[in-house]
């Protein structure tokens, strides 16, 4: 059975040739090793580290008193924003690092949500950036993670009743929130929709016909090489291999930066 994410529909999204030597050929390659690709790799530190604290936290064990490196002292002022600002409802009942999924059409969909909120009348889905820069609206709402985790909770709201909340919920309720510790007054939500839902379900239909190909012609390099000077396999396919590449917009908390953006805008597995 073939099984997918967000962040292979993100790569594919970004460049098709990526996807394939990735997810077809499953070839492995060492990341260059530069000055943008070491930050990478400890901005993605720090924010794994950032996720295991609101996770403990919000099962309430609480942070430790002390933090002396200069990693720590980057933690130690995200984790004291989010405890001021905890963006989460006081009244909601929460699970935190929960994994979800749906078959459709024999093709199995995942996700792993940082944190799902409901209410008596919403259900909102949490997800933590700590990019340095703030998230931009345009991107994110074309980023697959913004469609597909809400699909994928509307396909399990039956389980999320039989888990003791409240019955009845649809996708009109349901609603994505990135909250990012280094602005924590402004968090960009996406609300979801029953529209939406059926359009994402013939896009899921679409994408896993394209994924079960193996031609490798119908996977083209990206034709824009200031994305290859962010990808691993640019040593590799020999493109994009000039100086490293500003750090704008900063994406330091998932793999991929999303691409350009355009003029125009089952049977479930749920363990809770």
């Amino acid at each position: 059975m073939n099984q997918f994410s967000a962040s292979q529909i993100q790569v594919y999204q970004t460049c098709p040739w990526k996807y394939y030597l990735t997810n077809v050929l499953k070839i492995s390659w060492p990341t260059p090793v530069t000055s943008f690709f070491k930050k990478q790799e400890a901005d993605l530190s720090a924010g794994k580290r950032f996720h295991r604290f609101v996770q403990r936290y919000l099962q309430g064990v609480l942070p430790p008193a002390h933090l002396n490196t200069d990693t720590d002292l980057i933690l130690a002022r995200w984790i004291e924003n989010f405890i001021q600002f905890n963006p989460l409802p006081s009244e909601a009942h929460f699970f935190v690092e929960t994994p979800f999924s749906t078959l459709l059409e024999g093709t199995l969909w995942l996700g792993e949500f940082d944190c799902t909120a409901l209410t008596s009348d919403k259900i909102m889905i949490f997800d933590w950036k700590t990019s340095e820069k703030a998230l931009n609206s345009v991107w994110l709402r074309q980023n697959p993670q913004t469609w597909l985790y809400p699909f994928l909770l509307c396909r399990n709201l039956e389980r999320l009743q039989t888990a003791g909340t409240s019955a009845g919920f649809s996708a009109d309720q349901v609603e994505l929130i990135y909250w990012n510790p280094n602005f924590p007054t402004a968090p960009l939500r996406f609300p979801y929709s029953q529209n939406s839902f059926h359009a994402d379900k013939t896009k899921l239909i679409r994408l896993a016909a394209e994924f079960s190909t193996r031609d490798a012609a119908c996977f083209p390099q990206v034709t824009d090489e200031r994305v290859c000077m962010r990808c691993k396999f640019q040593t590799r396919c020999n493109r994009g291999t000039t100086p490293d590449p500003a750090p704008e917009p900063a994406f330091s908390d998932w793999e991929e930066i999303p691409p350009e953006p355009e003029t125009d805008s089952g049977d479930i597995v749920l363990e809770l």
